[in-house]
């Protein structure tokens, strides 16, 4: 009879309805776990690395720089020294590089091999800084700091930079 069939007919209906919302809420579900995984593997690590290249640029050449001139006082160059590199040594502990492969490993690499190479420097900017040796300090912003630093500026800035594969799709 008609009724029966129209019956059926609202039943499939709303069969697939269900089918269909239960298909596009996992879907949902999907891209948000996928999302957070872009967010806490990409954009908070990039984030990090910009905070760690400021903390270079900013807080160490110029805490530098304004202990050299006169503008800060020894004992809060060495407080800024020792509050940048504690800052960069947690931003970088927060972020494992096992678990990163291909290019993204190498660009780690990269990172890594220049903390390796500034960490010596920044030991010889905190004994200038101890000893409050104003001719070595000048030496010091005037020579070596600008290319003990540069390396890791030039990481950071490659590793948060989009790859021109990801420019070109978007």
């Amino acid at each position: 009879s008609v009724s029966v069939r129209l019956t059926i007919l609202v039943a499939v209906v709303c069969l697939v309805t269900v089918v269909v919302s239960f298909s596009g809420l996992r879907a949902m579900s999907m891209a948000i776990q996928s999302f957070g995984f872009v967010n806490s593997d990409h954009l908070v690590h990039s984030r990090d690395l910009q905070v760690i290249s400021s903390m270079y640029s900013q807080k160490i050449v110029a805490m530098a720089h304004k202990v050299d001139s006169g503008a800060m006082d020894w004992s809060e160059g060495r407080k800024t020294l020792a509050q940048a590199r504690e800052t960069i040594r947690s931003k970088w502990a927060a972020h494992p590089v096992d678990d990163m492969v291909g290019e993204e490993k190498v660009q780690v690499q990269g990172i890594i091999d220049s903390f390796a190479r500034i960490e010596p420097q920044l030991d010889k900017l905190a004994g200038i800084l101890e000893r409050e040796d104003e001719r070595a300090l000048a030496r010091f912003t005037g020579g070596a700091l600008y290319p003990a630093i540069e390396p890791i500026l030039g990481c950071c800035l490659l590793y948060t930079s989009p790859s021109p594969r990801d420019a070109h799709e978007s």
